[in-house]
């Protein structure tokens, strides 16, 4: 899903989330975990705002078959920047400001010693962290956890479900993007974003694209034909 923004000006410049789709041979019987990433509540204009979730695909053992990743949240940008989109990578995207580090290897953002930071996103296996000193609690919930989006400290705006970072209090960062590793906590610093969460694809054929999407995420599933030989194509977009 698309991270959230402060004020209908900087709408154009908000983090985008990733479209991501692969083919996979699924038997009859199998059960697939969906999650389908929500946006950021969005801020006022002189505030950051939440990261959107990402939308996840798995099997029952939390198999990761596809993974779209959400935009981050900005705080008064005039400019796009790709950094704040969902990325195609399987490593999320750093903040703006101070690049505080994305997740890697399906884990949320890490905690960072800025005090005035925003949530990390969280990822496919662990939460993302935030500011070291509070346990990083405005971070986005992992999927095995839930997907819960970040508490939000600025007026409420929590993180979008699906691992989303919220917002610091006392107009602090914005938060990052869910995926399947966690974008980078926001720094306190106009002009900047939250890093955009990261992707997977474990599809046969595959189809990737970063920060494409700018709405709510979503899953597709389409049989491509009706031979039991043919492959199930996943749609998913981290929109």
């Amino acid at each position: 899903a698309a991270g959230g923004y402060d004020g209908q000006q900087y709408l154009k410049n908000r983090g985008k989330g990733a479209t991501i789709r692969g083919t996979f041979h699924l038997t009859k019987g199998t059960e697939l975990h969906i999650l389908v990433g929500q946006e950021s509540l969005n801020g006022e204009s002189n505030l950051s705002s939440g990261g959107g979730g990402g939308t996840f695909v798995t099997l029952e053992d939390d198999t990761a078959l596809v993974i779209a990743g959400g935009g981050g949240g900005t705080f008064w940008m005039s400019s796009r920047s790709d950094l704040c989109d969902g990325s195609k990578s399987t490593t999320g995207n750093p903040g703006g400001g101070r690049g505080f580090p994305g997740g890697e290897n399906g884990n949320g953002a890490p905690l960072v010693d800025y005090k005035y930071s925003g949530g990390g996103g969280g990822g496919l296996l662990t939460r993302g962290g935030g500011w070291r000193n509070n346990d990083g609690k405005h971070g986005g919930h992992a999927f095995i956890q839930g997907g819960l989006g970040g508490e939000g400290g600025n007026r409420n705006l929590d993180g979008g479900f699906g691992g989303g970072g919220g917002t610091r209090s006392g107009g602090g960062g914005p938060g990052g993007g869910g995926g399947y590793s966690g974008g980078g906590s926001g720094d306190y610093y106009t002009g900047s974003c939250a890093g955009g969460g990261a992707s997977f694809n474990s599809g046969r054929t595959k189809y990737e694209q970063s920060g494409n999407n700018n709405g709510s995420g979503y899953v597709i599933i389409t049989k491509m034909s009706h031979s039991r030989s043919r492959p199930i194509m996943l749609d998913v977009r981290g929109k």
